[in-house]
């Protein structure tokens, strides 16, 4: 459960980033963000080894939780970097 909470805030801390660099258009911000991505693998590493012999169900279910949150740190990325084009060409 420890672990499942550390995953929980790795992703909270990905959105509060990309929500504090939408807001403001401060690359800052973004530090939260880039750290939570980097970390995320890892945090799903031990989630597997702290599951070691547990039903194929409860793993399936990691993966499918994994395969979520990988994809749900992708949007904030491409968010940041069409906000990113849109001020380099001239827009906001």
């Amino acid at each position: 459960m420890e672990q499942l909470q550390a995953l929980l805030s790795t992703l909270q801390h990905a959105e509060t980033g990309q929500r504090g660099f939408l807001l403001t258009g401060h690359e800052d911000y973004l530090v939260p963000y880039t750290n939570s991505k980097a970390a995320l693998g890892g945090e799903f590493q031990t989630a597997r080894r702290l599951m070691v012999g547990r039903a194929d169900q409860q793993l399936r279910r990691l993966d499918t939780l994994e395969r979520v949150a990988t994809e749900r740190m992708e949007e904030p990325g491409n968010l940041c970097a069409e906000v990113r084009s849109g001020r380099e060409g001239g827009g906001t």
